[in-house]
């Protein structure tokens, strides 16, 4: 059973995604933005982070797994437990931990996470936008023709009324 299959999952409807023991994934909302370079306007995104210090269990996990795999609440939670033990000994050998669709954990040279989001879109409100692109405006180079003419003085048949 793949648990970063569900994690991926998870995270395109709820905000933050807990793995017991583990650590937690906090998606943040990244408004619509213009890129130059591209000439596009972005659609609106979640910016994933990972957070190694919110490990107690909120059941979120465990229970899409018991219901989208057919399981029991107990075996939803060995095979969280297995799949966290697999991967503190897959980081531990200096690898990277490969999480689909959210991005890839690695241990630096003092044993803390670093978390490398992927730039996959996981907001389901925004699911399938792309950007929306146009061509650049070119606007016309003006030739310059200007003739000095004369200061004409204005006359004014307005008189005051005082």
């Amino acid at each position: 059973m793949d648990i970063s299959n569900h994690i991926s999952s998870l995270l395109t409807f709820n905000e933050c995604v807990i793995i017991p023991d583990f650590g937690s994934f906090i998606s943040n909302y990244v408004p619509s933005q213009f890129d130059p370079g591209r000439n596009a306007y972005l659609p609106p995104t979640k910016e994933i982070v990972f957070n190694s210090k919110i490990t107690k269990n909120d059941g979120l996990l465990i229970n899409h797994l018991v219901e989208s795999e057919s399981i029991t609440y107990t075996q939803a939670y060995q095979a969280i437990s297995n799949w966290v033990s697999n991967a503190f000994d897959t980081l531990d050998e200096g690898e990277k931990l490969e999480i689909n669709d959210v991005g890839t954990i690695e241990f630096d040279k003092n044993g803390s996470f670093i978390f490398t989001s992927t730039s996959t879109n996981v907001m389901a409100e925004t699911y399938g936008l792309d950007p929306i692109s146009f061509p650049r405006l070119v606007r016309p180079v003006y030739v310059s023709n200007f003739n000095p003419r004369p200061a004409v003085r204005a006359i004014s048949n307005h008189k005051n009324a005082i």
